[in-house]
């Protein structure tokens, strides 16, 4: 039970993590290789471009979950603050069904790419497992999403009941 909160709590994070801490330590492997020895790797910049387009699509749903995503709060803060929290939730939503409308395009680029079963010219990896990225990203996007919009709808109510801010956990 205590593996599975950590999980919830942390799994984007840990996963970009270890993606750009891996995409530094080959990079600087690469670095090191191509100009102290002259005998550069062949697969290198790839398997960074894969890193980083993975830490970048699990960012998605990292945002999300933290409530980080991008808006403008000067114009949500002319608001009233019950107003603000509505278009708060609004922007939660919209986040939500922009990663369910992206899902579907990136789920048929994924599979199409499985299906003409091209691989990367460096490392020779089917390329559909970089287009995987986009799916994940996206449904965990709506995975958190969904899970921060719930929390903030008991916020919400709590609100309007009390007038009291709820305590962020």
């Amino acid at each position: 039970m205590k593996l599975l909160k950590w999980l919830d709590q942390n799994l984007e994070e840990c996963a970009m993590i270890l993606f750009l801490i891996l995409l530094t330590c080959i990079m600087m492997l690469q670095v090191i290789l191509r100009y102290f020895f002259r005998s550069p790797l062949s697969w290198a910049e790839e398997a960074c471009r894969y890193c980083f387009v993975y830490s970048v699509m699990l960012a998605t749903a990292y945002c999300i979950r933290k409530k980080r995503m991008l808006r403008v709060d000067v114009v949500i803060n002319l608001f009233p603050p019950k107003a603000a929290k509505v278009l708060d939730l609004a922007a939660q939503l919209m986040a939500i069904v922009f990663c369910v409308i992206m899902l579907r395009p990136a789920w048929n680029v994924m599979a199409s790419a499985h299906r003409i079963g091209n691989v990367s010219s460096g490392m020779e990896l089917p390329v559909w497992i970089l287009y995987t990225s986009a799916p994940v990203g996206f449904f965990l996007g709506i995975i958190r999403g969904i899970e921060v919009f719930v929390l903030s709808l008991k916020e919400f109510a709590h609100y309007l009941k009390t007038g009291e801010e709820a305590e962020q956990a």
